[in-house]
């Protein structure tokens, strides 16, 4: 009796560890801002009402005609990684101001931010890359905005 005990007390910690061996060890997950989300360079020609530029899923944009573009606006690219592989991930993009860099007024926000596509899955090395886009738009102040580079931060969070 007292050897079967021992033999019973030996197995558990031996499956244990092999349990515990099969299990892949966890990796540190990176987000990599491939292209960053971009409005492109434009004159806003009225702003008496609020403006509206719209980056589309699958690639390209809608705009307001009071908007001239010089440089076209482009989506973000992010690529995740260190996630095991097939995962299904939840990607939320915030929202932000756009406000002109050495002036203190916001003139522009974001909504509607949005990946593209909307359902993202790592693949086989546990990896994804996925488009970011928003809805830009002008506070319709009625003020001739500066031409000077506007910036805003956006957060990315994501969550298996």
């Amino acid at each position: 009796m007292k050897l079967l005990f021992s033999v019973r007390f030996l197995l558990f910690p031996l499956l244990l560890l092999a349990l515990l061996s099969i299990v892949a060890p966890a990796q540190a997950q990176t987000i990599t801002i491939n292209q960053p989300l971009d409005f492109g360079r434009f004159v806003l020609a009225d702003n008496t009402a609020p403006r509206v530029i719209t980056l589309l899923s699958g690639g390209g944009f809608s705009a307001d005609a009071e908007y001239i573009f010089f440089i076209d606006p482009e989506m973000g690219n992010v690529t995740v990684d260190g996630y095991p592989p097939a995962t299904p991930l939840t990607v939320s993009v915030g929202t932000t101001s756009v406000d002109p860099v050495g002036f203190g007024s916001a003139n522009f926000a974001t909504s509607s931010t949005f990946t593209d596509p909307a359902t993202i899955i790592t693949d086989g090395t546990g990896s994804v890359t996925f488009d970011v886009g928003a809805v830009l738009t002008s506070d319709g102040g009625g003020v001739t905005h500066t031409d000077v580079t506007y910036n805003g931060t956006f957060s990315i969070t994501v969550t298996p």
